[in-house]
């Protein structure tokens, strides 16, 4: 059971709202993360014909995984202005964005005692994505969720287990 109240799935909840509720983590979410520095982000689930959306990043070190598309939030930028942000910046893609139907934690390995709660987005896109290398995305990829590559984050393999 949560410690808080989940933020609201409801489309018809005012926007306003729901990004000010994405940004408050839960109590055992800051006991975690006490002792790490907390980042805030946004990542779209993106879904077409029993796909969904992953994106292929490289780390600093050279090594690569699969998540969701999106990324930190920028001082001043409301949760959906850095995820509409950082897909114009990864995939080369508008968006319009849906609720929020989830929220997850990541404990980065490369970034030290860093981590990152990311709130979810249904998005739709407005175009075919294309991976930004310039931005550290090397491919995009529709996945099977029930075929979730081994290197996908985490987070992101759990949250999309069928």
């Amino acid at each position: 059971m949560s410690d808080a109240p989940q933020p609201p799935t409801d489309p018809t909840v005012p926007t306003a709202e729901q990004d000010r509720l994405v940004q408050s983590p839960t109590p055992s979410q800051l006991r975690q993360a006490s002792s790490r520095r907390l980042r805030f982000g946004t990542k779209a689930l993106v879904q077409s014909r029993d796909r969904v959306l992953l994106v292929r990043e490289r780390r600093a070190d050279g090594t690569t995984f699969w998540t969701l598309p999106g990324g930190g939030i920028d001082p001043g930028e409301t949760p959906r202005e850095s995820l509409a942000r950082e897909l114009r910046e990864e995939i080369s893609c508008e968006c319009s964005l849906g609720a929020i139907v989830a929220r997850c934690q990541y404990d980065h390995t490369t970034r030290s005692n860093t981590t990152s709660l990311y709130s979810v987005f249904e998005t739709t896109l407005d175009g075919e994505p294309v991976p930004n290398v310039d931005e550290g995305i090397v491919e995009c990829g529709w996945i099977d969720p029930a075929e979730v590559p081994a290197d996908t984050l985490d987070p992101i393999a759990s949250l999309l287990e069928p």
